[in-house]
């Protein structure tokens, strides 16, 4: 039976303080943080304010190539990401922090690093990739650099945002009206 372990606001944000400490005590400057969308969107955003450092974002999913019958070219290993980082600068400096809140297998934050590092606003320039997450389960295959929480068992995390999942619009129109 899998355990499902719910994870607060208050519990999250001092993740994420935590984590910007971490950070800066390791001597590492970030330049920029691309966060991985959906779950790195809140880590990164928080990140770069407290660093004062532009952000960008990375859409990656875990995806059944069996499904579509295809394989893109942002097709790899069935992860998917979306065609280009979503930013409004260019000027990425040489330090950046990619950052999710969670590291499961490890698959998606593997395939991403072979991203960004084949993308092209990178490609065979000398980027200093850092990885940060505020969980790590057991079973990870990767270890990221910044880590707050490694967990000792592979509970299902529920973080305080996705219970917006269980909701539906009618369900607020009758809150509501």
């Amino acid at each position: 039976m899998t355990i499902k372990r719910k994870i607060s606001f208050q519990e999250y944000s001092e993740g994420i303080e935590k984590l910007a400490i971490m950070v800066d005590d390791s001597g590492f400057k970030p330049s920029h943080i691309i966060s991985i969308a959906r779950g790195g969107l809140r880590v990164g955003d928080i990140l770069s304010r407290l660093f004062r450092v532009r952000s960008s974002y990375l859409g990656v999913e875990s995806y059944e190539i069996a499904e579509k019958g295809k394989v893109s070219d942002n097709q790899k290993n069935d992860v998917i990401f979306s065609r280009d980082i979503s930013s409004t600068t260019q000027d990425y400096g040489n330090n950046i922090l990619v950052v999710d809140d969670l590291v499961d297998s490890g698959k998606s934050l593997i395939y991403t690093k072979k991203f960004l590092l084949n993308y092209e606003a990178f490609k065979d320039k000398n980027i200093n990739f850092k990885t940060a997450v505020l969980y790590q389960k057991p079973v990870s295959k990767i270890t990221p650099d910044y880590v707050v929480h490694k967990m000792k068992t592979n509970d299902w995390l529920v973080f305080f945002y996705e219970e917006a999942e269980l909701i539906s619009i009618s369900d607020l129109k009758k809150k509501y009206n």
